[in-house]
């Protein structure tokens, strides 16, 4: 009896230490996973984060971007055409740098007029040209183009609808 007793208490002390082992086994997954996950969250946070400089560039072309962007699209009305008129004509007015004027082109943007010549000091005043022909009753396709280095804004096409 005392035989079989002890045969019990042995099976269950195999029974513990085989619970035991498949715990310890899932929390060391567990932990590895954990691990693998806090790297490469880590990895990624570095490759999103930048460098004080180039932080600061971006809100730059980020706000300067932000003063045109909103008249963007098609079925823009007259008068939102001439408010951004407006606004490339005050940029170009106080743009110190021919890279900080945005040309005014008439007409829709196409593989033809990607390949344009460089903005010069002759596109200062082409927002004020074509403001003249913008009329109120009439809708307009309003598209961008930016610079491939920097992502300012550099060509603003508009087509009368």
């Amino acid at each position: 009896m005392e035989e079989n007793s002890s045969n019990g208490k042995l099976k269950k002390i195999i029974r513990s230490r085989k619970i035991f082992e498949i715990l310890f086994a899932i929390q060391l997954l567990i932990f590895v996973g954990l691990l693998v996950l806090f790297f490469t969250t880590s990895a990624i946070k570095k490759e999103d984060t930048c460098n004080e400089q180039e932080c600061e560039i971006s809100k730059e072309v980020e706000e300067f971007n932000n003063k045109f962007i909103y008249y963007e699209g098609d079925e823009k009305t007259g008068t939102q055409v001439k408010y951004l008129l407006n606004e490339i004509k005050k940029n170009n007015e106080k743009a110190t740098n021919v890279s900080e004027i945005i040309r005014v082109v008439k007409g829709k943007k196409n593989k033809n007029t990607e390949n344009i010549e460089k903005i010069s000091e002759a596109d200062r005043d082409s927002a004020s040209k074509l403001s003249q022909e913008i009329k109120a009753g009439y809708t307009y396709s309003v598209e961008f183009t930016k610079d491939e280095v920097t992502g300012k804004i550099t060509i603003c096409y508009i087509e009368k609808l």
